[in-house]
């Protein structure tokens, strides 16, 4: 009698999601729980399968393809783990030859998949990003992968995958606090290149309408985690990826509606990340509507981002200072989600745009969707950007394509910028902050200042001379590290204090590396009023942001100078005067904070007729 070998093996595929994992086919005798396999059966990651000698089993998994031979020599259940993880890390890191799909029935294998996600009760884009883009991409080569899209839209009227889910709404744009303007210097001295690439995860693919949780929390937020960490291998910060369903699901349309079909705000997203923050996709399903428990929220806690910002002012503003803003945003290490317009042409990419490059070519607008800039490149196209999408490693280049600088203006209608960091602090200053202020007269002089000794007093500086109606001037500020910075005025005269910046709708965080600010701007001049008497220009640099109106409001009411109302207001947030270094014929000061948060620094000025 022949003697038959058995093989006892412990399929556990750690790193699959929960999906199902399929039997798709077999050869020889493979059995489960004593019942041979067979095509369609379903197997679970922690199953114990019995395999026969000389026999294999095919399985379609979320990893891709995987085969299993009971010849692979000294495999016992531990060593099984480990070479499915091998196998699939050769996947990702090694070139497959073009004639190694060549003799795969390719067109078989595809009708056998479709037969058994068909019994799954998913829909297609669910089925696609589980399992047929994995299953492509561990098993065909390019050629064989165009072949396969071309199969499955003649036969099945089925194409990649490409939803969207973005809702706009300008009135809640306009509602998020916008970047102030720098002096331009900082957008002309940009360098021509910037990129975040090396920082990005694997694209991903979205099943659902949730565009805005990939874009701003799978992409954005992985970024910034990637960059604050140092993680510059993809494989490993696709590990650490952001779940967009914790995103898409607090803030969807419709909270009801099960099939997910509801976009959502990008201002939401970027709101619920500050606040609540985010957690890992190793933590968290990905599904239309997810559970979320308390454990969920406190490790969400984790990862809020410091800040973010509108790049625009509205749908029609100048689209020429949006990118030079982003392109700003990019060179300080922020990713930016945008809101752009999708045409056919768009989605279903030419030549060119798989090599890299959308063509712009309109055609029919089929939706809107929020998407992740992460580089630009004034010589690359004649100057264009660079994105990353959530439509798999099957579109475009490898997930990424770039877009001319006229083709994204004429697209791209919201831009945000995401951080979760502070610029460093240079190493050659002991101050926490530092910075300066100054008031340029229209013969293009700063305004002479002498330095006042007083250790009590924040009237810091006096004019040395005396200005009067009608006399135009500019005033300038700078900031070396992260701060939101607030400048109020005050005259004896009116005995009313008014706050300048920021101006209505913009942020009052200057959080670049450097930030330099004119009012009202380069091209213009402000003039003194009618109003004769002592003036007072006084700047708040504060490392947390302030209720700027309640202040000026409480300031009002309080009687007595100047100065006893900005004491009688904040006065325990202050840096008391011997904490900060000042400069004696000009507005430059250096401080060390000592727990407290405020820098206030006052000019006196003698207004005359």
């Amino acid at each position: 009698m022949k003697k038959t070998f058995f093989l006892i093996l412990c399929v556990f595929l750690s790193n699959i999601s929960k999906a199902q994992i399929y039997v798709l086919e077999t050869q020889g005798q493979v059995s489960l729980n004593g019942k041979v396999l067979k095509k369609g059966d379903q197997v679970s990651e922690k199953s114990l399968l019995i395999f026969g000698k000389e026999s294999k089993l095919n399985l379609l998994s979320p990893s891709g393809f995987i085969n299993i031979d009971s010849n692979i020599p000294n495999i016992n259940t531990t060593e099984l783990g480990i070479l499915i993880k091998n196998q699939e890390l050769s996947k990702s890191t090694t070139t497959r030859s073009f004639s190694e799909s060549e003799n795969i029935p390719l067109e078989k294998e595809l009708t056998n998949i479709m037969d058994i996600l068909a019994r799954n009760g998913q829909s297609f884009e669910q089925n696609y990003g589980n399992y047929i883009e994995p299953y492509l991409k561990s098993r065909f080569d390019e050629n064989a992968v165009k072949k396969a899209f071309d199969f499955l839209q003649n036969k099945y009227d089925k194409s990649l995958p490409t939803l969207t889910g973005l809702m706009s709404d300008e009135a809640q744009y306009q509602s998020i606090p916008q970047v102030s303007r720098l002096i331009n210097r900082s957008y002309t001295s940009l360098p021509e290149r910037f990129s975040l690439k090396e920082y990005c995860p694997k694209p991903g693919l979205q099943q659902y309408s949730d565009c805005v949780g990939w874009s701003t929390t799978y992409a954005a937020r992985t970024i910034l985690y990637a960059i604050r960490n140092n993680i510059k291998n993809r494989q490993t910060i696709t590990a650490e990826t952001f779940a967009p369903s914790f995103t898409y699901s607090q803030i969807k349309s419709s909270q009801t509606e099960a099939a997910c079909k509801q976009g959502s705000y990008i201002q939401d997203a970027v709101k619920l990340i500050k606040d609540l923050g985010s957690i890992k996709n190793v933590d968290f399903e990905y599904s239309c509507s997810p559970v979320i428990e308390n454990q969920d929220v406190r490790m969400a806690s984790k990862f809020k981002i410091k800040n973010y910002k509108r790049l625009s002012r509205d749908y029609n503003s100048d689209r020429s200072q949006m990118m030079e803003n982003i392109k700003k945003s990019l060179s300080e290490k922020r990713p930016v989600v945008i809101a752009m317009e999708v045409y056919d042409s768009f989605q279903r990419p030419s030549a060119s745009a798989t090599k890299g490059l959308w063509e712009g070519k309109k055609g029919k607008m089929v939706s809107r969707h929020a998407i992740t800039v992460i580089g630009y490149d004034d010589t690359k196209y004649g100057g264009a950007f660079e994105i990353i999408n959530s439509w798999g490693t099957f579109w475009g280049n490898e997930g990424f394509t770039w877009l001319k600088y006229k083709d994204f203006a004429a697209v791209t209608y919201e831009a945000y910028e995401m951080a979760d960091y502070e610029a460093s602090t240079p190493n050659n200053t002991w101050a926490d902050l530092a910075g300066s202020f100054e008031v340029i007269l229209d013969n293009g002089n700063s305004m002479p200042v002498r330095l006042n000794n007083s250790t009590t007093e924040t009237v810091n500086y006096t004019a040395t001379k005396s200005y009067s109606t009608g006399t135009q001037f500019r005033l300038s500020f700078t900031n070396n590290q992260p701060a939101y910075v607030y400048l109020l005025s005050y005259g004896t005269n009116t005995q009313k204090v008014s706050n300048i910046f920021p101006f209505d709708g913009y942020s009052a965080l200057l959080d670049y590396s450097k930030n330099e600010i004119m009012i009202p701007n380069e091209d213009y001049w402000v003039q003194l009023d009618n109003n004769i008497g002592t003036d007072y220009l006084c700047i708040l640099f504060s490392k947390e942001e302030l209720d700027i109106k309640a202040i000026t409001k409480q300031m009002q009411r309080q009687s007595g100078s100047f100065d006893t109302k900005l004491k009688a207001v904040l006065q325990n947030k202050m840096v008391e005067n011997r904490s900060i270094n000042l400069a004696k014929d000009k507005i430059n000061f250096e401080a060390k904070l000592n727990g407290k948060t405020v820098i206030p620094i006052t000019l006196e000025i003698n207004h005359v007729n």
